[in-house]
């Protein structure tokens, strides 16, 4: 059970860090794009792992990422924004 919840709270951070380098390498992207793209990013890595050996499409993996995002994007990215 440790490792379900420490699986998932990977998916959420590395996602979290990835809409936030996003977001700066493309500042005039608006936010919901910017979850759009990163929650079809997820999908798309969960839809190839369901065809390698050793690993599976997981829904909870890609609602771990779309969670990362979301809490990215409500909590940091309107002071990062500002900045820019």
């Amino acid at each position: 059970m440790q490792e379900q919840i420490n699986d998932k709270l990977a998916h959420c951070l590395s996602f979290f860090l990835l809409s936030c380098l996003f977001q700066l390498a493309y500042p005039r992207i608006g936010l919901l794009k910017v979850f759009l793209y990163m929650a079809l990013f997820g999908l798309g890595i969960e839809c190839v792992q369901a065809y390698l050996p050793h690993r599976s499409f997981e829904l909870l993996d890609w609602g771990a990422d779309a969670l990362g995002s979301a809490i990215y994007l409500l909590g940091l990215a309107p002071l990062i924004r500002r900045q820019i």
